[in-house]
């Protein structure tokens, strides 16, 4: 190691040390000269003396004149048994030597916003790991430290630390978590490659379980950060929200704006993707896709564009969800297999509706992920047992979860030998199926943006389609980057014309008051049907369908009518010396019923 390398660590460590210990006792002052003396010689501990012997002189307080009292501001002289008073203004003191101006000194910089002390060890120096540390095994926390300084730091920068439960490094890109058996071979290893002090000779360290437990232990204690809300992605040197920056294998690129920066562990993101951002790339065979799977439809194009866009960043903002509903070999699984890839492999989870609550736990493989694919949905059908129903469809749990995922809530998800995680999940969902999905709920179905494929390729499937469409992820992450920022321009995401219908057969499906008045009327605003029909052909209905719980929980026609209000916005009228009027609807015609 260079003279020079040594100098600056040691004046790093005599100015941290001298910080410190201003205001420290003696014993502590004394622990830190043992500290100094052994890391950098006797050179170092005499100056650490020196800065720390000038402040306390600093810092006595000046000799007070003990000839001179005052008295409401006024000088008292004795003269005799009198005793005379003068007022100050009077008097010329000439024993009060006038103090000197103070020296003019420049204002103190503001700290550096290159990087903030997030955690405790980001003031620490980065030192080379060309030759073995001194260590004491009786302080783990200075061990912890040298740790950090060798191994932890990038470009100048702390890029590791320890945040819900885990410990992340920068890998170059992006962070990425390290299992508990990494970061322990790698403080193993540290300590067996350092020395010791053992009777006045240097050692070998030779490290227990016990000092790996302590030295993993400091660490957390060193690299967990101190601010509140240090949930990615954010950028650790201003805490601003990075949720446009996209991490990209030949740089960062802010979707919003078109920025480009280079790569930096000042970004605290935890995902990125194994392709280079090329803003003249094109995807041909991508547009031809489109057209092929929605011909003519443009809007339909469009929102899917919009929704592979939204994926890739960790804006959650819109509160929108994914159904793609529609034939089989529709080109669904192939938008999903392209999302995958717009996003990176680690960004991605496929989930299911048969186990992603089963347990405690089984809910943690959603946390850091962007966009969350339940691919194939296959839901219970309902079934009548006698004067009971089961509805079947999506279960309870389920419609929790969903909304709290769409809505932005704040959730706390259990992790096997972790300990539970707190935050928001940054995940957009997708669901994908065949059949007309049963939510079993009436608000759920409003937070999903639906997509009709209709046309079907099977028995003309293109095999390779998928690796043809992959070779052009460059251009088509250009045209989804490019949908995204129109649907910000636009502030919502827009229902494609060509699956209005899809959309009420959905709504219908998880709602049973709205799938009997999309049955018998039409919702008009100067539409006017009989309350009593209206009952009558709700009876009709639901012995159709052997809904006899339905009639159990709306026996009389107030029940009904608050039901159908939910649905609908519908107004009671009643005519002078007539029956009870619904406005707002009108009965269905014939060919209105038989078109259905």
């Amino acid at each position: 190691m260079s003279e020079a390398i040594l100098r600056k660590d040691w004046v790093s460590q005599v100015e941290l040390a001298f910080e410190k210990l201003k205001a420290a006792s003696t014993a502590e002052r004394q622990e830190w000269f043992e500290i100094i003396r052994e890391d950098h010689g006797r050179d170092a501990e005499a100056e650490l003396k020196a800065k720390l012997t000038a402040h306390d002189q600093a810092m006595q307080p000046k000799p007070r004149l003990t000839w001179r009292r005052h008295l409401n501001g006024a000088k008292a002289t004795a003269t005799g048994d009198a005793i005379k008073v003068t007022p100050l203004r009077d008097v010329v003191d000439v024993a009060t030597p006038t103090p000197e101006p103070a020296p003019k000194t420049e204002p103190e910089p503001e700290p550096s916003k290159l990087m903030l002390p997030a955690v405790r060890f980001s003031t620490e120096t980065p030192k080379p790991n060309d030759a073995p540390a001194v260590l004491s095994q009786v302080a783990p926390y200075d061990s912890a430290k040298e740790y950090v300084r060798r191994n932890s730091f990038r470009d100048g920068l702390l890029a590791a630390f320890f945040w819900q439960g885990e410990f992340w490094e920068w890998n170059g890109r992006h962070y990425e978590a390290l299992p508990a058996e990494v970061i322990r071979d790698r403080v193993y290893a540290f300590l067996d490659g350092s020395q010791k002090l053992a009777r006045d000779e240097v050692a070998r360290f030779r490290p227990t379980p016990k000092n790996v437990n302590e030295v993993i232990d400091a660490l957390k204690a060193g690299l967990t950060p101190v601010s509140k809300g240090w949930h990615p992605p954010v950028w650790i040197d201003t805490g601003q929200s990075a949720a446009d920056v996209l991490v990209f294998r030949n740089g960062l690129v802010n979707v919003v704006t078109g920025e480009r920066m280079p790569l930096t562990p000042k970004l605290w993101v935890h995902s990125g993707v194994d392709y280079d951002y090329d803003p003249k790339a094109k995807c041909p065979r991508w547009e031809r896709f489109l057209e092929e799977v929605f011909p003519g439809d443009r809007a339909s194009q469009d929102c899917i564009e919009e929704q592979l866009g939204y994926g890739m960043t960790e804006e959650t903002k819109f509160e929108r969800a994914g159904m793609w509903i529609g034939e089989k070999r529709s080109g669904k699984g192939t938008i999903a297999f392209i999302q995958r890839k717009l996003i990176g492999d680690g960004a991605y989870v496929g989930l299911s509706f048969t186990s992603w609550l089963s347990n405690e736990n089984s809910a943690s493989c959603m946390i850091g992920k962007r966009v969350g694919v339940f691919p194939d949905v296959r839901l219970k059908p309902g079934k009548a047992y006698g004067a009971s129903y089961d509805a079947g469809g999506i279960n309870f749990p389920s419609i929790e979860m969903l909304l709290k995922i769409t809505g932005e809530d704040t959730m706390t998800l259990g992790r096997k030998w972790i300990g539970p995680w707190h935050g928001q999940l940054k995940l957009k969902l997708i669901l994908i199926s065949n059949d007309i999905l049963n939510f079993n709920d009436a608000i759920l179905p409003t937070r999903f943006i639906k997509i009709n494929f209709t046309q079907s390729f099977a028995e003309r499937e293109d095999a390779d389609l998928r690796e043809k469409l992959k070779a052009e992820i460059s251009g088509i992450a250009i045209r989804c980057m490019a949908a995204y920022r129109r649907l910000l321009a636009r502030g919502r995401f827009s229902q494609p014309q060509s699956s209005i219908e899809l959309e009420r057969k959905v709504q219908a499906e998880s709602d049973p008051y709205t799938a009997f008045i999309s049955h018998y009327f039409v919702v008009e605003p100067e539409g006017m049907v009989n309350c009593a029909l209206v009952k009558l052909k709700f009876e009709e209905w639901c012995h159709q369908r052997r809904r006899a719980d339905l009639l159990c929980s709306t026996s009389t026609a107030s029940q009904l009518s608050q039901r159908l209000k939910k649905v609908a916005s519908l107004r009671t009228f009643k005519p002078h010396g007539g029956q009870r009027q619904y406005i707002g609807l009108r009965m269905k015609t014939k060919e209105e019923r038989e078109t259905a």
